[in-house]
């Protein structure tokens, strides 16, 4: 069994960086026979200028990656308080390393190191409930899925996010539903994010409304934000669905965007995927009343 050290990679580890991408790459792109890596996906988990760093195992010799984790800082705004967090995501080990507990060792250290460092809060996702419960960590809602039915019709206009300028995300963050409104201003490299399992993201604007959808290549699409006026949301809807075949939504309970998806026959169904640890003793308030990270914020 390889103990290996526990290493946060820095810019000038080229080649150690490369190895920790492609790790989590494989694990989580192009084992599901997606496209487009991670560092394109996720950039707030991976560009220190954005709160970004990779946390590894590396073996002894200190040239090859054995486990990875990305970790994204972030600022909680929650009833007129700032809280300091950690988002923790994309734990991989390589194949032939699994089971031998290097992703426990390496996510008990990144806590660690957090309230070490006087953060309030770590949170992460993960469909591994016994396993978190079991080591500490409280489980929370991670908001509402569902699927859609879906009407076509004529489509509204849309642009890539890749080709999104300053100027226009002036103008999305005027019209951020409260939720997401639990972060900070998103910059616009996270405006870009490409959340699993879509293949490409659209932006549809209508007026003071917009939607930000993912799409993939077996004609399904995932709504990840529905913002602005209300009023406009069916006016936009057709750009929403496209030539979708399924569509499914992401949204937080009892908000405005939820109630309208659900009034559309959206069948939402609570998620309880988020798992949070309270660090400090400020963010003892936290737990009794935890907020949802909307889907497309997550690291």
């Amino acid at each position: 069994m390889t103990e290996g050290r526990i290493v946060e990679l820095g810019s000038r580890e080229v080649s150690l960086r490369r190895q920790a991408i492609n790790l989590a790459d494989r694990t989580f792109v192009y084992g599901r026979n997606l496209d487009t890596s991670l560092v394109l996906r996720y950039p707030a988990g991976f560009q220190r200028s954005l709160g970004g760093r990779i946390v590894t195992v590396i073996d002894d010799s200190e040239q090859n990656v054995l486990s990875m984790a990305c970790v994204r800082n972030f600022q909680l705004n929650r009833d007129g308080r700032q809280y300091t967090g950690c988002m923790i995501g994309l734990v991989c080990s390589a194949p032939e390393q699994r089971r031998q507990g290097l992703a426990t060792r390496l996510l008990e250290a990144i806590v660690e190191n957090a309230r070490h460092l006087g953060t309030d809060i770590a949170v992460l996702w993960s469909g591994h409930r016994d396993f978190y419960r079991s080591r500490d960590w409280a489980q929370r809602s991670s908001g509402l899925f569902g699927k859609l039915a879906l009407p076509h019709d004529d489509r509204a206009p849309t642009e890539g996010l890749d080709q999104l300028s300053t100027r226009t995300v002036r103008r999305l963050e005027k019209l951020r539903p409260a939720d997401s409104r639990i972060l900070p201003r998103r910059p616009l490299p996270l405006w870009r994010t490409l959340p699993l399992p879509a293949d490409s993201i659209e932006l549809c604007i209508q007026e003071d409304a917009y939607a930000i959808v993912g799409r993939s290549q077996d004609t399904t699409a995932y709504l990840f934000e529905l913002g602005g006026n209300a009023s406009i949301w069916p006016k936009l809807w057709p750009s929403v669905v496209g030539t979708a075949d399924n569509l499914f939504a992401n949204a937080t309970e009892a908000t405005q965007s939820a109630e309208w998806l659900m009034s559309m026959g959206a069948q939402l169904i609570p998620q309880t995927l988020a798992f949070w640890q309270f660090l400090s003793p400020r963010s003892a308030a936290l737990r009794a009343a935890t907020p949802n990270i909307p889907f497309f914020d997550r690291l």
